[in-house]
């Protein structure tokens, strides 16, 4: 979906923006080139988040970007600010959301295996512990098939990249994304063992 977000369609809704907010539309426009605004809208469309609200996501853009660079990271920043349009669309009725809990070895192992480069931020994760990671997921969601997964925000993105391609819709969500008001039930945590997390082999 998010490949219908090019540099062409985020023009044409910065322009219909600017008619209300061109003060906000300008700002923006010095803050971010709008390549990285437009993989930004890019990257929540992919995920099924509503970008209708277009006023939110470019004030966060605004607030971000003289700290923040990368536009994975201003993703999530964005992601935060939308929390409330995100758990209203996959929890509608309000419950107490059931949750899969990310452990601390495998956010550890993603957080150390993240690369940044010219070219873009990347996981240096070896194949097998993808695969390791994908299948405790997968048993876990067998156990209780009405998962959201929950990681830290700085893993989130990349632990998404690990399950899109077989758990496209299996939610993952990251703590800051929850905020306090969002009550939730843990159901299952999954981790790897010390001798999985120091295995690095392909």
């Amino acid at each position: 979906m998010g490949e219908f977000i090019g540099v062409q369609e985020t023009r044409y809704l910065m322009n219909a923006m600017e008619k209300n907010y061109s003060e906000l539309v300008k700002e923006l426009q010095r803050q971010l080139p709008i390549n990285k605004i437009a993989e930004t809208l890019q990257r929540l469309v992919s995920e099924r988040v509503s970008i209708r609200d277009l006023r939110l996501i470019f004030g966060t853009l605004i607030d971000w970007a003289p700290r923040e660079k990368d536009v994975l990271m201003l993703t999530e920043y964005v992601r935060i600010a939308l929390r409330r349009h995100i758990l209203r669309r996959l929890n509608p009725e309000g419950k107490p959301l059931p949750i899969l809990r990310i452990g601390e070895g495998i956010e550890n192992l993603v957080r150390e295996s993240i690369r940044q480069t010219a070219m873009g931020t990347y996981t240096a994760l070896s194949s097998r512990h993808k695969s390791q990671i994908l299948q405790l997921i997968e048993q876990a969601l067998k156990r209780s098939a009405k998962l959201f997964i929950v990681t830290s925000v700085d893993t989130r993105r990349f632990l998404r990249k690990i399950t899109e391609a077989t758990l496209f819709d299996v939610p993952i969500l990251s703590w800051q994304e929850l905020g306090e008001e969002c009550f939730v039930q843990v159901v299952e945590s999954i981790d790897l063992s010390e001798e999985e997390l120091a295995d690095n082999e392909e």
